[in-house]
């Protein structure tokens, strides 16, 4: 398993639209904190330096490093089969399904890494020193990166091995991504009847769990009950995936 695993991780990491998505990404973050810095001349900090990529990084960058990973991780796959080789050869589906959110995860770790060393060598750079607050702020954010994204993609695998196709998984992990499932919770239990008013439906929500467990990492505390949930929601996503991937027909 490992091998194919790793077998894989190589191959979607050499991909030329992969490198080129990437290669736009952190040249976009680059020129957003070069600007920020010829703007903020000597009064330019640390603090200013994770102001300014807020937006791109802090805010958008789970989006748009998740998205372009979904992409990889599994549309390259059908292209090139490599599922349907990883089952001749006698690796089980389950392992499989395991895979693709374990090379997903891979990929992640080494854009926010490459993202994160991208940002302090920028700041030794514009003279922005990093202070501990930035520094920890900045370790946050790469790691709920990672989390959220690992979250995402174990539940959107559901429709991806179902479907075979990456259409309604792309638009549903950008509608993840965006708090679509806490959105509903609190529609259905606001116009639902009285008793709905009872059910935390909007607080197990995924979105909702994520969110209160990078808030009390930001206060320096450790949301135990959150994390679990997160562990649970990507469990589940993995099982549903292989429930309905195991006597899926796929195409030679």
């Amino acid at each position: 398993m490992w091998n194919y695993v790793l077998a894989d991780y190589r191959r979607i990491l050499k991909r030329t639209p992969r490198i080129i998505y990437v290669a736009a990404y952190e040249a976009i973050l680059l020129l957003i904190m070069f600007i920020a810095w010829r703007k903020g001349g000597a009064g330019f900090d640390g603090e200013s330096l994770m102001g300014s990529i807020d937006l791109w990084f802090i805010a958008m960058g789970g989006l748009l490093l998740g998205f372009g990973t979904l992409i990889n991780v599994y549309a390259d796959d059908f292209k090139a089969k490599t599922m349907q080789v990883a089952i001749g050869i006698g690796i089980k589906r389950l392992q499989v399904v395991i895979s693709k959110v374990v090379q997903a995860a891979m990929l992640i770790i080494t854009d926010v890494l490459f993202t994160a060393i991208l940002i302090v060598v920028f700041s030794v750079i514009s003279g922005a020193a990093l202070g501990a607050p930035q520094i920890g702020r900045l370790v946050i954010e790469c790691l709920m990166i990672l989390i959220s994204n690992v979250c995402w993609i174990s539940i959107v695998s559901i429709l991806v091995f179902k479907l075979q196709g990456m259409i309604m998984p792309m638009v549903v992990y950008v509608l993840l991504s965006f708090g679509i499932l806490g959105l509903l919770a609190g529609i259905v239990t606001g116009i639902g009847p009285a008793f709905m008013e009872k059910i935390p439906l909007r607080e197990i929500m995924p979105d909702n769990v994520l969110s209160t467990f990078e808030t009390s990492l930001i206060d320096g505390g450790f949301a135990f009950f959150a994390f679990i949930g997160i562990v649970i929601y990507i469990v589940l996503g993995v099982y549903i995936t292989y429930l309905l991937f195991r006597k899926q027909e796929l195409d030679l």
